[in-house]
């Protein structure tokens, strides 16, 4: 069962995505990825406020790799949990040495 569950997971991965957008709002790119996966995003709609519209033409790509292009150009990071991908700012550890100064 385990094994099924792994070949599940990363079937789901393997997704290819085409995308050719011009100019579009972060939150138009999301949804033509979704309408192509079986995933759904969530976002805090003030993540995506300041997000520069984006340009972008893929074909046939893995799902990840376009992810990872279209969050990279954005400052954002993302989570895959089951059928949900999480999209926020990035959290970063503050050590301590920065936090006294």
């Amino acid at each position: 069962m385990l094994a099924s569950l792994q070949f599940v997971f990363a079937n789901s991965l393997a997704q290819h995505i085409t995308l050719n957008l011009r100019n579009a709002r972060l939150e138009d790119v999301f949804k033509s990825i979704a309408d192509q996966s079986q995933y759904k995003f969530l976002y805090n709609d003030d993540v995506l406020a300041k997000a520069p519209r984006i340009s972008m033409t893929v074909t046939n790509k893995p799902l990840e790799e376009v992810l990872n292009r279209v969050v990279a150009r954005n400052g954002l990071a993302y989570k895959i949990m089951a059928n949900t991908i999480l999209v926020s700012v990035p959290s970063f550890e503050v050590s301590k040495n920065e936090r006294t100064k």
